[in-house]
């Protein structure tokens, strides 16, 4: 069965609306999709307008996006050189307080055993850090027993400080640039889940109007794909007394069940007619007409447990 491929990505499916609109336009007045128009009420040179003003909102959130990106990288970066520092001077630390490891703990490191335990989030390494500082400043001048290892590395504790509160502050400009460009996307999919929404009814309309030649849909710019496809083994459950309709069942494949009391398979869309009965362990090898069947679970207690065959 031929299969329309929508596009995913905003910018494929604006060259999409594009492609169709530019045909129509050219076949106009014969426009064999004027019916479809009409009947559904679709306005594409509004669409058109619509799309213009969704791309104002994508640019203005790709900006954003792109911004919020390098700030990331920016605070990053240096918090990843202050933070392995830090952590090289904890485990100084460690090692002069040994074997009484937990005195680290002192210095703001959680301590777990003989383990030193670091933060993973963002804002809590930063934390960390200057936590750490805060208590090598408030020993009096040259008593902190951290001045050793800051002396030896040429660490400047005071411009490790301010480069780590700056990373806080660049942070949250990316988080504020990222709020930014969610509301740019949702003024965008304001305007634009309408249009796209159309352009799907349309594609589905072509695909009515050449049901031999599916892939005639081509020339509106809408890709399709024929090509066979491998069915797949689904496990399914249904509640006590319930009925679930599966369609695009695998013909000459099982339906195996594999729970407790019994269910009944029915021949289409309702539970009518003479129905197929499995006990536990049974199989119903699915016949022509059985594309959709309609299973009941005849317990009133327990879930019905199957696998059936359908096409991908």
């Amino acid at each position: 069965m031929a299969r329309r491929n929508h596009p995913t990505e905003y910018l494929k499916q604006r060259e999409l609306f594009k492609k169709m609109k530019s045909v129509h336009d050219a076949d106009l007045p014969n426009s064999v999709l004027t019916p479809k128009l009409t009947e559904a009420g679709i306005d594409l040179v509004q669409d058109a307008a619509d799309g213009v003003a969704a791309d104002a909102h994508e640019k203005n959130r790709a900006d954003f996006s792109k911004q919020a990106e390098d700030k990331h990288e920016q605070s990053k970066r240096v918090l990843t050189i202050h933070f392995s520092k830090m952590r090289s001077g904890a485990q100084y630390l460690k090692s002069l307080f040994k074997p009484d490891t937990h005195k680290v703990g002192e210095w703001t490191i959680e301590v777990n055993g003989d383990e030193l335990v670091y933060p993973t989030e963002f804002l809590a390494m930063c934390d960390q850090v200057l936590s750490f500082y805060a208590v090598h400043n408030s020993f009096p001048a040259g008593t902190s027993k951290l001045l050793p290892f800051i002396t030896e590395n040429s660490i400047d504790v005071t411009a490790t400080i301010a480069a780590v509160g700056n990373a806080r502050t660049v942070y949250g400009e990316a988080k504020q640039l990222e709020n930014n460009a969610e509301e740019e996307t949702a003024l965008r999919n304001q305007l634009w889940l309408p249009v796209d929404g159309n352009v799907e009814d349309i594609g589905e309309f072509i695909l009515s109007l050449h049901p031999n030649n599916p892939k005639k849909a081509g020339r509106w710019g809408y890709t399709i794909d024929d090509s066979p496809r491998e069915d797949r083994l689904r496990t399914s459950t249904i509640k006590p007394a319930q009925q679930r309709t599966t369609k695009g069942v695998a013909i000459g494949k099982p339906i195996t069940y594999e729970g407790t009391g019994s269910i009944a398979i029915y021949r289409g869309d309702k539970a009518e007619g003479v129905p197929v009965v499995l006990k536990p362990g049974e199989q119903f090898v699915t016949l022509k007409g059985y594309s959709t069947v309609t299973i009941v679970n005849l317990s009133a207690t327990v879930p019905a447990r199957y696998t059936i065959w359908v096409h991908s």
